[in-house]
C-alpha cells in the first residue's frame, strides 16, 4: 500500500541584476507512479523546469524507510553563461526532514543534503503533525508516494513549466536540460555533514579571493 505525502525543496536563485527566480522541487504523494529504489534520476525539460507526477512520479519502493536524502545535479547557468555559485543565491526548504545541510556550490555541481528524522521546528513538518515539540519531519517511509516539480511557479502543475535548471549556453545561445541524482540513507549522515560544512567554507572562501581578485 503506497502512502502519500510530500516533501517540499525550494531553491530561489537571483540571476545578477534579474529578478529573484525559483527553481523549485517538489516531492508529494499523487497517482500511480513509478517505484524507485534508493538511488534514483530525474531530469529537468528544455525549459529548465518539469513536473513529475502522476504515472510518471515516483514512490519509494527500497524497503526501507528513507532517514536522509541526498541530491546531486550540475551547477545550473544564466542566459549570460555565468554559474550560479553565490550559496545566498539558494533557499532550500524541506517539510520531511528535520536539518538541511550547507548546500555544497562549485562551478561543476550542486550537491544538497536533508537528514533528520522527529520532531523539530522551522518550517513545518508533513500535513501540518503540529504539537508541543514543534512539527514533526517524517523522512520518505517506504510506500511514500511523491511528485518532483521543478517549475518556477510553486502553483504550476505543467509539464512543459519554465524553470531554472539549465547547463551552460552553446555558441547559438541554447542550454541543455540538467540530471539530478539523488541517494537516499547516506551512512553515518552526521559525519557527512561536517565534511559539507567544511566543504562550504572552503568554496565560500574560495569565492570571495575570486571576487577580490576580479577588483
Amino acid at each position: 500500500m503506497k502512502r502519500a505525502g510530500m516533501i517540499a525543496i525550494v531553491f530561489l536563485l537571483s540571476l545578477n541584476a534579474s529578478p529573484l527566480m525559483a527553481a523549485r522541487i517538489m516531492v508529494g504523494g499523487e497517482g500511480d507512479p513509478t517505484g524507485v529504489g534508493s538511488n534514483f534520476s530525474f531530469q529537468s525539460n528544455t525549459y529548465g523546469g518539469g513536473y513529475y507526477s502522476a504515472g510518471n512520479g515516483f514512490y519509494n519502493n527500497s524497503g526501507f524507510d528513507w532517514v536522509n536524502l541526498l541530491i546531486n545535479v550540475p551547477t545550473p547557468y544564466d542566459a549570460n553563461g555565468n554559474p550560479i555559485l553565490d550559496p545566498n543565491q539558494y533557499v532550500i526548504e524541506t517539510d520531511l526532514f528535520v536539518n538541511i545541510a550547507n548546500p555544497i556550490i562549485n562551478p561543476s555541481s550542486v550537491t544538497i543534503f536533508f537528514y533528520g528524522v522527529g520532531w523539530g521546528g522551522g518550517y513545518g513538518g508533513y500535513g501540518g503533525y503540529g504539537g508541543y515539540g514543534g512539527y514533526y519531519y517524517p523522512g520518505i517511509p517506504d510506500g511514500f508516494a511523491f511528485l518532483i516539480a521543478l517549475n518556477d511557479d510553486p502553483y504550476d502543475y505543467n509539464p512543459d513549466g519554465v524553470g531554472g535548471w539549465l547547463g551552460p549556453p552553446d555558441e547559438a545561445g541554447n542550454q541543455l536540460p540538467l540530471t539530478f541524482n539523488a541517494t537516499a540513507n547516506i551512512p553515518e549522515p552526521t559525519t557527512f555533514v561536517l565534511l559539507l560544512g567544511g566543504l562550504a567554507v572552503l568554496a565560500a572562501l574560495s569565492l570571495r579571493q575570486k571576487r577580490a581578485s576580479e577588483r
